[in-house]
C-alpha cells in the first residue's frame, strides 16, 4: 500500500493503484479539493467527476472521485 496525502485528504493506495490530490479555482464556488484515485494510470487532463477517465477506462477498471463542496451546499 502507498500512503497518498496532501491539502488536508489522505487515503491508502492499494498496490498497483494511482491517485492525485488536487485544489482547483472554480468561478462558481471557489477553491476546492479533490482526490482522484484509479487501478489504472491516470490521464493528465481530467475533470473533477471524471471526464476524460471513464471514456478510456477497460471495463474491469475503478475510478474513485472525492471533491469538496462548501458547507452552505450540505444539505443540496
Amino acid at each position: 500500500m502507498e500512503r497518498l496525502a496532501g491539502l488536508g485528504l489522505g487515503v491508502d493506495l492499494p498496490d498497483g493503484w494511482e491517485g492525485r490530490i488536487y485544489q482547483r479555482a472554480n468561478e462558481l464556488v471557489g477553491e476546492r479539493r479533490a482526490l482522484h484515485a484509479a487501478n489504472f494510470a491516470l490521464p493528465q487532463a481530467r475533470g473533477d467527476y471524471g471526464s476524460g477517465v471513464t471514456e478510456t477506462m477497460a471495463r474491469d477498471g475503478v475510478f474513485v472521485t472525492l471533491v469538496e463542496f462548501s458547507p452552505e451546499n450540505a444539505n443540496t
